[in-house]
């Protein structure tokens, strides 16, 4: 084998190892936020990673506080990363019909990212339905 094939050979085990590290990094731990809409530009759940949960309603002055940590940002992530498909257009959608929402989620490092979600009524009710249940206070006030 000549310098030259080793030299390739070398640089393509580097290289591979350089993904592998990449592909196996734990990205929920760089999750800032994330905000799940549903029905699209509807009720929208935010949750934050320290902690704070805001449960938006139709519009972004009314929202009730939600008890800190209640939610947790990985632990969403896992949950709702099944059902997350790339933002395309309707005529691209699996089911054109479906019901869909949006789910935000905004990085540590400042990216973002928009996904898709459909037909997603049975999870995320119970989402909001726990979020509900555990508001510590509304703004405006009642």
């Amino acid at each position: 084998m000549g310098l030259n094939m080793k030299r390739v050979i070398g640089y393509l085990i580097i290289v591979s190892f350089l993904f592998m590290q990449v592909s196996c990094r734990d990205t929920t731990s760089e999750i800032e936020t994330i905000i799940i809409s549903f029905p699209m530009g509807g009720t929208n759940l935010r949750v934050f990673k320290n902690g704070d949960t805001f449960l938006y309603y139709n519009t972004i002055i009314k929202h009730s506080i939600i008890k800190k940590g209640l939610f947790n940002t990985e632990q969403l992530y896992k949950k709702i990363e099944p059902y997350l498909h790339p933002n395309t257009p309707s005529e691209n959608w699996p089911v054109p019909s479906a019901h869909t929402g949006m789910v935000q989620i905004s990085f540590i490092n400042k990216s973002e990212e928009s996904s898709l979600i459909f037909n997603p009524q049975i999870w995320t009710n119970e989402l909001f339905k726990k979020a509900k249940k555990n508001v510590i206070s509304e703004y405006p006030p009642r």
